[in-house]
């Protein structure tokens, strides 16, 4: 399977290519390879084009590359844990390969679907800090296919909330930085989920 049929959204292949460097599921040597001669790479280049205007032309080809990435359905089936950060090693290992520094803050690394979530069944922790956070926020219906979830830290706008309900493992939701209906929350508390609000 490919890496762009986990998820049609970059930021969230980013994400779970991360979780598979963790997991040692993907070689990173193979990951270096398949972007090494973009670093090399000319564009036609335009006079009044600046490095940072270059760096994101290389940027882009290099996820659309790693978007073609074969991943092994079982390593993602295996994926507990996915989180967002602005430190994740496959951000380093992109801009270190391309030559380019973002310091890791690029948008090309935002998070604004989680639709893929339906291949990660034994995700148990999920962390929408970071990249993850979108001031329109998530819609959590695809959490639905995570029956594992455990753990979970939400930002932002947040749509079809009344999927945590149906989450039997949930212990503990952070929803400090989210904007969620109260009265999930208040169910989710009623049932002895630690919950955590603004």
């Amino acid at each position: 399977m490919k890496l762009d049929e986990v998820g049609r959204d970059r930021g969230f292949q980013l994400g779970v290519l991360d979780a598979l460097l963790a997991a040692d599921a993907v070689d990173r040597d193979a990951l270096e390879e398949r972007l090494a001669d973009l670093g090399e790479a000319e564009f036609d280049l335009d006079p009044d084009d600046d490095w940072g205007e270059i760096e994101q032309r290389r940027l882009g080809a290099a996820l659309a590359r790693l978007a073609d990435l074969e991943v092994s359905p079982d390593a993602l089936a295996a994926i507990t844990r996915l989180e967002f950060g602005g430190d994740a090693d496959i951000y380093m290992l992109i801009e270190m390969t391309l030559d380019v520094d973002t310091g890791g803050e690029s948008d090309d690394y935002l998070v604004g679907d989680l639709a893929g979530l339906c291949h990660l069944p034994a995700l148990e922790h999920l962390d929408l800090d970071g990249h993850g956070f979108s001031e329109d926020g998530h819609d959590l219906e695809p959490l639905e296919g995570c029956p594992a979830l455990r753990w979970l830290r939400l930002t932002g706008a947040i749509r079809g909330a009344d999927a945590l309900l149906e989450l039997p493992a949930l212990e503990m939701v952070d929803a400090r930085l989210a904007r969620v209906d109260d009265a999930v929350l208040d169910a989710l508390a009623a049932r002895d989920v630690t919950v955590q609000r603004r």
